[in-house]
């Protein structure tokens, strides 16, 4: 396929230059020819008679017409050939013409190929030599899509059968990924009507003037493809290329009928997003002419149609239709209505439960690998509680040998920061970031420098260079000004400037009219000419696509800090997003070190965050290490930097140091749906792994109350995985209705009715305790005291079966082993006793023959031997007293052995802590 415009070029230089075809004349490529094969054209071909010129052997020397093909330099030569019908159809006389024209004409030099097979010969006429590098453009899908039709023709086409993988087309024929994914398009999944249309409109205008690679490879053109324009879902129906191709077709008359309406000088190739808007425009346009034609009378339909396809022909009618369609929903059958709705909304929860799956899973690994094994969790509670203070030392000085190996900053003095700027051996990635132009221009000055110094040490040394933004105070000419200040430096220290990388950000769908900022950031990739090789950066995704696409725009609240300049922070996700760009696609291999040398970062420190942000979570490959230089306004950045993050769930949240299950996630199915057994499930899973994030918050201590002192929770994994009692299950209780209930307030030991949100409870007289509501209101409780008893008299012993047991501590209730590892990590209290106990540290053996390993905030507790045993006995009730809620527990005086003693009740011995 010859190019209109390429074709124009070459007819005036054949005309003012001649017919070239000499390839001993320096500058000129051969021509290739070979005898004419069926399989290149669209009939058989038939040999034609030799010319008679009157000469006794003239026959001899001429060759029948129509006898050569032109296989390298088809263009050149079809471009003669319109040059000579062209003179004789306009009569031009033989002595206007020059004379390099007319001796060119009379001997054409010609190189017979060895063509064998036919694929030779169409794979040598892909090929660009120097020499015709400024009048031919690279082939394109077009081309490939005639050249395999030739092959198809001639039996030459192969055995690759995978052309419903881009990828691999892309490798089998050493083409672009655009063109790849076009070809599959065109091969599998667009109808061979619209396959023709293309060729032919393509034909007649020039694939790279008419229509890009992008536009055929985004499946406008595919069956069943549907609009993706934003704010047209419920059209969706509508908007979707059927078999008809009725779409499609009324698609591809709008483009040729618009482009053949342009001006000569404004004709260009259509780009992928205005494809996107007139397809949803055809979509529409069908779908409301159906709707007008079922809704007024027939001849008055057929009276009106052709002149309002004509307007949306002419493309009056696009911005109607889409303002209609956006402002609207399609009509559908009421009938059929409570169905449809019914489908909907089972695929919307189908669709729902599977994203919170993906995002649960996320989270959940997320979670597991942040877990510490237990023999490390025993290691860290051994030293937390053991030895606090070395531990806080051990852990400073491993934080200053992680940022020492893996995380550099250095303080730079503006006024002197040229010694601070270091040699790099491996690959580095440089960072600029000018969007705020920095006040101290020497500062700057010496940051372009060590950039300069940087990139001319190897080609393995890129830059990244976030140029000036405007900015309220800022004017347009300084703005202008600045930016030929860097220009002018990196261009007169042998720099490449010519590589532009734009950040394209995305808005969320919540974002407001009144969000002014831009929404493209230009960039420069910087390298040094200075080296023969080729960068290593030149081939990552940034510098080939020239753009970054769908960077998050984040609020403003969202912001990290405050400066006036809103436009300099880009924010971490951003920076994150620009890091791993940069990474893809770079020659680069896994085991490789990449340094990324922030010379002047922005105000937040933000690539030095995304960089730490990727070490915490495992990094990948190759590894990346961070060396920032600061300014003395960044000092505060550095604290941030030593801090461990809460890890970044995407479902679940993260409260007080531990993961904790949306409860509004239940909400969103009905009760006993499948959807809704699911996400019990999921639940509960997260409870299996995780146990504290079942806890109240307000039953364990928050980091708030004071200083986390030691990480980590009580290991239950041991003992069979016995646990405490879990205060936020539900009890299911036996229930008897009050009218059935016989025990009266007199025909047992003790009743006391409910007060104050307490309920009411009775003692009857088996000595079994019945609790209920005897109000006219709904009454909730939570784990709580239910009686208890005064005067500390000898009777019931204070006993502690074991660590699991529940015991009550400022009026909240927790098991022993919480109390334990509260006293530990918030009052910092390495040792503690418990009275008239004995506790000792638990252990498990994890290596034969070396020390066992202390089970993290997990004691054996024993009744001490020997010394005062505490004990307690109220005062008995009296006869006809009315007890409170306070000493009711009086009841089982003398009969302590009555006390209930299972799952849902058991006796609760409130302590109280004591530093000495």
């Amino acid at each position: 396929m010859a190019e209109p415009s390429d074709m124009v070029c070459l007819i005036e230089l054949i005309l003012s230059q001649g017919f070239r075809t000499d390839a001993d004349n320096p500058g000129t490529e051969k021509l290739s020819i070979w005898p004419p094969v069926d399989a290149w054209l669209q009939a058989p071909y038939k040999p034609m008679a030799h010319l008679d010129t009157g000469g006794d052997d003239s026959r001899e020397k001429l060759l029948p017409p129509f006898s050569v093909a032109y296989v390298k330099g088809w263009r050149r030569s079809l471009g003669a050939l319109i040059s000579c019908e062209g003179i004789r159809t306009l009569g031009i006389s033989l002595d206007d013409l020059t004379a390099d024209f007319k001796e060119s004409m009379r001997v054409i030099h010609g190189t017979v190929g060895r063509f064998d097979p036919t694929k030779s010969a169409v794979w040598a006429s892909r090929g660009i030599t120097l020499a015709s590098v400024g009048t031919r453009k690279a082939p394109n899908a077009m081309n490939f899509l005639r050249q395999l039709e030739i092959l198809q023709k001639s039996g030459d086409s192969g055995d690759f059968k995978d052309w419903h993988d881009a990828t691999k087309v892309a490798r089998a024929f050493t083409v672009g990924k655009l063109e790849a994914e076009s070809l599959t398009n065109l091969q599998c999944k667009i109808a061979p009507l619209m396959v023709t249309a293309l060729k032919e409109a393509t034909r007649c205008r020039g694939m790279r003037q008419f229509i890009t690679h992008e536009v055929l490879a985004r499946d406008f053109f595919n069956v069943s493809y549907t609009s993706t324009v934003a704010g047209l879902e419920p059209w969706a129906r509508y908007l979707t290329n059927g078999h008809d191709n009725a779409i499609v077709m009324l698609l591809m008359d709008r483009l040729r009928g618009d482009w053949d309406r342009q001006p000569l000088q404004l004709k260009k190739a259509f780009a992928a997003k205005d494809v996107a808007l007139l397809h949803a425009a055809c979509g529409g346009f069908i779908a409301i002419m159906e709707c007008f034609q079922q809704s007024v009378p027939q001849a008055d339909f057929v009276e009106a149609e052709p002149e309002i396809r004509n307007q949306f022909a002419m493309g009056v009618l696009d911005h109607d239709v889409l303002s209609f369609m956006e402002n609207s929903v399609p009509p559908i059958a009421l009938s059929n209505a409570q169905d449809k709705a019914r489908e909907l909304q089972d695929k919307v929860d189908e669709a729902t439960l599977e994203q919170i799956r993906h995002r649960f899973e996320s989270d959940m690994k997320t979670l597991k690998d942040r877990q510490p094994t237990q023999e490390q969790a025993a290691a860290e509670a051994m030293l937390d509680s053991k030895y606090l203070a070395q531990r806080q030392a051990k852990g400073q000085a491993f934080v200053k040998e992680f940022m020492q190996q893996k995380f550099q900053v250095h303080m730079v003095d503006e006024r002197n920061p040229q010694q601070l700027f270091p040699e790099f051996a491996k690959h580095v990635m440089t960072s600029l970031d000018c969007c705020v132009w920095p006040s101290n221009m020497g500062y700057l000055q010496a940051c372009l420098q060590a950039l300069h110094s940087v990139l001319a040490m190897s080609p393995k040394c890129g830059g990244h260079l976030q140029v000036p933004m405007p900015q309220a105070q800022t004017v347009p000419q300084a703005l202008v000004k600045h930016r030929r200040i860097l220009e002018d430096f990196l261009i007169g220290h042998n720099m490449d400037i010519t590589k532009n990388v734009t950040l394209i950000f995305q808005r969320s769908s919540g974002s407001t009219s009144a969000d002014k900022r831009s929404l493209v950031h230009p960039c420069l990739f910087v390298s040094s000419t200075n080296h023969n090789e080729t960068n290593v950066w030149s081939s990552s995704a940034p510098v080939q696509m020239g753009h970054i696409a769908d960077i998050p725009l984040i609020r403003v609240n969202e912001m990290l800090g405050y400066d006036l300049e809103v436009g300099s922070r880009k924010g971490v996700p951003a920076h994150s997003q620009i890091l791993a760009n940069y990474l893809r696609g770079a020659d680069i291999g896994s085991t490789d070190v990449v340094i990324w040398c922030d010379l002047l970062p922005n105000r937040q420190v933000e690539f030095g965050r995304a960089v730490l942000e990727r070490l915490l979570q495992g990094g990948g490959s190759p590894d990346v290490y961070y060396c920032g230089f600061l300014r003395e306004d960044q000092k505060d950045c550095i604290a941030d930097f030593e801090a461990k993050p809460d890890p970044t769930l995407d479902l679940l949240t993260w409260v007080s140091g531990r993961p904790k299950f949306p409860d509004a996630l239940l909400n969103k199915f009905s009760e006993g749906s499948a959807s809704h057994k699911v996400i019990s499930e999921f639940k509960q899973e997260l409870l299996r792994n995780f146990p504290e994030a079942g806890a109240d918050a307000s039953v364990t201590a928050s980091p708030s109350a004071g200083t986390v002192r030691a990480q980590g929770q009580p290991d239950y994994s041991i003992e069979g995985g016995a646990r405490p009692q879990d205060l936020s299950e539900d009890l299911n209780l036996a229930v008897v209705k009050e009218a059935d209930f016989k025990v009266t307030r007199t025909g047992g030991k003790a009743f006391c009715p409910s007060a104050r949100g307490k309920p009411a409870v009775c003692v009857d007289s088996e000595f079994n305790l019945w609790i209920g509501n005897d109000g006219d209101h709904e009454l909730s409780l939570e784990a709580s005291e239910i009686c208890m008893g005064e005067n500390e008299m000898t009777g019931l012993p204070f006993r502690i079966a074991n660590d699991l047991a529940m015991v009550a501590y400022e009026k909240k209730p927790m098991p022993l082993s919480k109390l334990f590892h509260q006293i530990i990590t918030v009052n910092g209290i390495a040792t503690f006793e418990l009275a008239n106990h004995e506790i000792i540290q638990k252990t498990y053996q994890v290596v034969e023959g070396q020390d066992a390993l202390p089970v993290p905030y997990r004691y054996t507790v024993t009744v001490a031997r020997a010394g005062k045993c505490n004990v307690f006995n109220p005062n008995a009730l009296k006869a006809g007293e009315n007890p409170k809620h306070g000493s009711i527990g009086a009841a089982y005086v003398n009969h302590m052995d009555k006390l209930p003693k299972c799952k849902s009740a058991t006796v609760v011995w409130e302590v109280s802590c004591i530093q000495f």
